[in-house]
């Protein structure tokens, strides 16, 4: 719950980012905020869901995490109600400014949230077993809730190059954050999904991680400058971080999941 609502903050933090990065200015403020609090509960109620289905189903999970969701059901059960509520923050505003016909961006980013592990009780294949694909899923719900859908309600149509360097940013700095969790997860992630850092191997991944995290640092450069200070920390976290499954459970993957805050606050600070 602790580490999904991080990962919640870390989804909020990312879209006023790129409200930022768009022109928002602090005229608004307010109602950025809550179209990022929404989007933080959509993410929470996604990463609970993941973790949800994988213990009904019976997949490998670690102990500590197992035991952590029995003892806590009740809180879970509240929190999910909460957040669901919350999550409909963006789809209200939506109807108050007219802004349906960009609401498609959200539909992609839901479609590709709910379907990554599946449900409870389904025993179809989710997203995320399709061999190869799982990494390039979480940076696509990522780019498309938190990169497409502020740009797009700023105003920004899906013609403007403006978004797709956005969304290409987004995308290429999950992908680089996610790799260290696949490499941790080598031991519990089936051989048939084809991660990277099974396909390449972790040193290799690292490197690749590290090269992501460039490309967007530069596209993200030209919309404001000083988030190079963000991609400095996280390139370190990176590059220093200790990683595989028997390792320390909480670092430096919570550092890892929280870096990405530091581009909101970055962003809206009078630098």
């Amino acid at each position: 719950m602790w580490s999904n609502l991080l990962i919640a903050t870390a989804a909020g933090s990312a879209t006023m980012h790129s409200l930022r990065a768009g022109g928002a200015g602090l005229e608004n403020l307010p109602m950025f905020l809550l179209w990022s609090v929404g989007v933080a509960a959509w993410t929470w109620l996604a990463y609970s869901l993941h973790r949800w289905v994988k213990f009904r189903q019976g997949k490998r999970m670690h102990d500590t995490e197992r035991g952590w969701m029995l003892r806590h059901r009740k809180a879970l059960a509240i929190g999910t109600l909460v957040a669901l509520l919350t999550s409909l923050l963006p789809f209200w505003m939506a109807l108050e400014v007219g802004g349906w016909k960009w609401l498609w961006w959200g539909g992609m980013a839901a479609v590709l949230s709910l379907t990554y592990a599946g449900w409870p009780g389904w025993s179809g294949s989710a997203i995320r077993e399709v061999p190869g694909a799982k990494l390039w899923v979480i940076a696509g719900a990522w780019a498309f809730s938190t990169a497409a859908m502020p740009m797009a309600f700023l105003g920004f149509s899906a013609s403007d190059p403006a978004l797709w360097s956005a969304m290409l940013a987004r995308f290429l700095v999950i992908c680089a954050l996610t790799l260290p969790f696949d490499i941790r997860d080598l031991e519990l992630d089936d051989v048939k999904m084809r991660t990277l850092p099974q396909t390449i191997g972790p040193r290799k991944s690292i490197v690749l991680a590290l090269g992501m995290l460039l490309a967007a640092g530069l596209l993200n450069h030209s919309m404001l400058k000083w988030s190079w200070i963000a991609y400095v920390f996280m390139g370190l976290l990176i590059a220093t971080g200790r990683y595989g499954a028997n390792g320390h459970p909480h670092r430096p993957y919570c550092w890892l999941d929280g870096s990405i805050i530091l581009l909101g606050l970055i962003a809206w600070l009078p630098l």
